[in-house]
């Protein structure tokens, strides 16, 4: 019996964004919804996860190519996002889903009472979304929009206790790295 899997990826890939969404319409006090809304977009997230692997093992190990939508096309050029899952691509999904999911149950208890509480579970699930779209890329453009997403995300993690030094030095750090790494890559891949 055949499944479509086209259907299951672009899913999996948005559960995060879709959580960091319902996450800023509580109230920055509210922890217990703001953890409990990461945390079962994470779980959901994994046992999805696994389930897509599952069936994609029914259907024979078949690497899935989905063009998702065009964003910009030229007489030559044609900007879309695809989106690519194989055995190395579900190694790194599932790893990312246990991983986020433990980082989302522990950060619940650490961050009890943090100032910014809301915006760090947002960060964490924006993060989650940036990395799926670099693990699922099917093209150099969808990587290159998933590497802007993680840097962005990375940026905000660090620079997470804003008003001290160090914390914000280091995310200015990172964000230069990302900025110049994506700037190599874009010169020297022409």
């Amino acid at each position: 019996m055949k499944f479509d899997l086209a259907i299951l990826l672009p899913i999996i890939i948005g559960l995060p964004a879709l959580g960091a969404f319902i996450a800023v319409l509580f109230n920055g006090k509210n922890e217990k919804a703001i953890s409990w809304t990461a945390i079962v977009i994470a779980g959901l997230h994994l046992v999805a996860s696994l389930g897509l692997v599952v069936l994609w093992g029914i259907n024979d190990f078949a690497n899935i190519n989905i063009k998702e939508f065009v964003i910009y096309k030229m007489d030559d050029y044609e900007f879309f996002v695809d989106f690519y899952f194989d055995k190395l691509t579900s190694v790194y999904l599932v790893v990312g889903s246990i991983l986020t999911f433990l980082i989302t149950v522990y950060s619940s208890f650490y961050m009890h009472n943090e100032y910014g509480y809301r915006r760090f579970f947002t960060n964490i699930l924006f993060f989650f979304f940036g990395y799926n779209i670099i693990i699922l890329s099917g093209n150099f453009e969808t990587l290159f929009l998933g590497w802007e997403i993680l840097g962005i995300s990375s940026f905000l993690l660090i620079a997470y206790y804003r008003n001290r030094f160090l914390p914000v030095k280091n995310a200015v750090k990172v964000f230069s790295i990302y900025r110049l790494a994506c700037q190599y890559n874009l010169y020297y891949t022409k």
